[in-house]
């Protein structure tokens, strides 16, 4: 009957057969990509920076600071900063994955977004700096703990609305 739609009749053989094995490649392992990564293809900038900061009488404020005069930008850029892991040796598992976009602000933004071990983060951009601002409490914690960000600064043109990207 060629030309008509028809439903094969089922064949019990046919259904008990096992399915062929869906092999994973090398070229599919290749297409996964972090989603901050693949984001910062078209920056000007972008790189990894990390914090230590305490979690225990020391706590307080930390900060890291990336000199953006190379750049030689006019204005403040737009940028985005993600917080992607903390470690502590104290903590049951080394390291703690992190998943947030940090908000914009100063280090006494009630807006930071909370890290691990008692502490939140906040970055500032001006010009000729992007600074990641880690403020800790005293949570107990004796050792050192280090957060891992991804920063991407991207251009610092003022008349996109006017000109378009």
């Amino acid at each position: 009957m060629d030309g008509f739609l028809t439903n094969d009749i089922p064949n019990l053989d046919n259904q008990l057969a096992p399915n062929n094995t869906n092999r994973l490649l090398a070229k599919d392992i290749e297409r996964r990509q972090n989603l901050p990564f693949s984001i910062g293809g078209g920056s000007r900038k972008s790189g990894v920076v990390q914090t230590m900061y305490w979690g225990n009488a020391s706590a307080g404020s930390a900060s890291e600071t990336v000199d953006l005069t190379s750049l030689g930008l006019t204005q403040a850029p737009l940028a985005m900063v993600w917080f992607i892991g903390a470690t502590s040796p104290k903590s049951p598992s080394p390291v703690t994955p992190g998943a947030g976009l940090l908000t914009y602000g100063d280090s006494e933004s009630t807006a930071d977004l909370s890290i691990p071990y008692g502490a939140s983060a906040s970055y500032n951009v001006t010009k000729t700096t992007l600074t990641i601002n880690c403020v800790s409490q005293n949570v107990g914690w004796a050792y050192l703990s280090l957060a891992f960000f991804y920063y991407i600064i991207f251009y610092d043109e003022p008349d996109l609305d006017v000109d378009g990207l």
